[in-house]
């Protein structure tokens, strides 16, 4: 008991002086690949909301900020897209992208601006070809596989699966180049996004069907 209370006195010690550190961060960096729900820019715009001018019209002002990003602040550490035209930085999400293209952008054919099969723009080489290895203190972000469901790529619970096994894919291959904290979204359920609730009115059903897509996505 003695040691017990001890080793909760020196761990209630040691948050408090974590607490106080309030600018200080274990990570010295931050990593991010996915899709538009983390692309902070490599279009040189972003998939969010822009906060207005005041007065309703929401066309103009700033982009409103997303996950990474609010994430980034609180640790101090950048997310600039990494679009050497626009800021070289290390946020590899690119909107639109299926879970094969964001391994390719992790230690494939490189990073493009719309998918490459789609005829996308190779802006920079992949993460590890270009680096080699991960920053054993970087904190790495990752989400993916929203878009294999929208584009039809996975259509049956084979195909669920393999694009859930392509994004662990890039994960197995961040940390076996040296990453050691990364953090894997899930899926949300798509069945509740404005896209798949306008398709249910063409083929009723077909919400419950890809919600129940996104869970097994998730469950892999």
């Amino acid at each position: 008991m003695k040691k017990l209370t001890a080793l909760c006195a020196a761990s209630l010690l040691c948050c408090t002086q974590v607490s106080a550190q309030t600018q200080q961060s274990y990570f010295d960096q931050l990593l991010i690949f996915g899709d538009s729900l983390l692309d902070s820019g490599n279009f040189g715009f972003r998939f969010t909301n822009r906060v207005g001018d005041g007065s309703n019209n929401f066309s103009t002002g700033a982009y409103a900020e997303i996950a990474p990003q609010h994430l980034g602040r609180a640790l101090g550490l950048a997310t600039n897209p990494a679009n050497p035209a626009i800021g070289n930085g290390t946020n590899y999400a690119v909107g639109g992208y299926e879970t094969s293209d964001i391994v390719k952008s992790i230690n494939g054919t490189g990073l493009f601006l719309r998918r490459e099969d789609d005829g996308g723009t190779k802006v920079r080489d992949s993460y590890l070809t270009e680096f080699g290895s991960v920053n054993p203190n970087a904190l790495i972000l990752i989400d993916g596989g929203g878009n294999d469901f929208l584009n039809g790529t996975a259509n049956s619970q084979a195909t669920i699966v393999t694009s859930a096994q392509t994004l662990i894919a890039g994960v197995s291959a961040l940390s076996n180049a040296g990453g050691r904290y990364i953090m894997l979204s899930n899926l949300p359920d798509l069945g509740k996004t404005a896209a798949a609730q306008a398709q249910n009115f063409q083929t009723p059903g077909y919400a419950a069907q890809v919600s129940a897509g996104a869970a097994g996505f998730n469950q892999a």
